[in-house]
């Protein structure tokens, strides 16, 4: 493993979701894994489908609790996105956003699990409260447009990244994206869910919430560290995780600015997707 220091200059900041938020600096100093692999480790479910709804920001949020559910219990737990899809709807956003979706888990106290609440796609009234199987006590925001940051995050736990996705990546079946989409705004969100390099190519491994049918059994790779400051399909404009106090400590993070944090992620749904 190679040691990276980042700039002990740069204030590193990490956001918990409470009345007050706990500020943290960091000297910046830490050893990163060449790859990661979350699916491999055991930290990641089956492959999950939204259907025809705007849930991929609550599919990609959960995920990255379950993972770090996963990290803190050895025990993998699927969850329920339609408690946060219902209970969150009527966000500013209109929307969703990831940070909604892990604020929703620190107010409330925890998830319930996809076995109590699974997914149905269906609006309703915000379910009474079930068992919570799995909590957070916060969440982070990786700092914009920094892709070392952003390996950082992952190395420790998968993140919840809204990206722009146009026509090819919503047709994609092989798993490979290597443009550079062109929508103009972020209208996906989708987890990282690992990082690695092959012939000399970095790459991000990232899980969809569209079924296996679609890229490579639901999951796909995308460039990284390329020129563009953005990264592959404005993959690190926002970018979030959950914080759980006592397995994973905050991770080196700023507070972006409001316009950025409410980003809200339209979730296109472009065609009938199986299970």
């Amino acid at each position: 493993m190679a040691m990276i220091k980042l700039s002990s200059s740069r204030l590193w900041k990490s956001v918990l979701t409470s009345s007050k938020c706990s500020i943290h600096t960091y000297d910046a100093l830490d050893f990163l894994p060449s790859s990661v692999n979350w699916v491999t480790a055991g930290a990641v479910p089956q492959i999950k489908n939204q259907g025809h709804t705007n849930a991929c920001w609550a599919f990609a949020a959960v995920s990255c609790v379950e993972a770090l559910n996963f990290v803190a219990t050895s025990n993998l737990v699927t969850l329920s996105e339609q408690e946060i899809y219902s209970c969150e709807r009527f966000n500013q956003c209109g929307r969703g956003n990831p940070g909604y979706a892990f604020n929703h888990i620190v107010t409330r106290d925890g998830i319930a699990s996809d076995q109590d609440l699974p997914f149905t796609g269906q609006f309703g009234d915000c379910y009474p409260m079930m068992p919570r199987v799995a909590s957070i006590d916060g969440y982070g925001i990786v700092p914009h447009n920094d892709e070392l940051a952003l390996k950082w995050a992952v190395a420790h736990s998968p993140v919840a990244a809204v990206i722009e996705a146009d026509e090819s990546f919503c047709m994609n079946s092989t798993g490979i994206i290597t443009h550079q989409s062109r929508v103009g705004y972020l209208n996906h969100c989708v987890t990282i869910v690992g990082y690695n390099s092959i012939y000399g190519l970095d790459y991000w491994l990232i899980r969809n919430s569209w079924g296996k049918f679609w890229g490579n059994k639901g999951y796909g790779v995308m460039p990284r560290n390329i020129r563009v400051k953005s990264g592959c399909c404005n993959m690190t404009a926002a970018a979030y995780y959950p914080i759980k106090k006592g397995f994973i400590p905050p991770f080196p993070t700023v507070i972006v600015p409001r316009i950025l944090h409410n980003r809200c992620c339209h979730c296109r749904v472009c065609f009938p997707i199986n299970t």
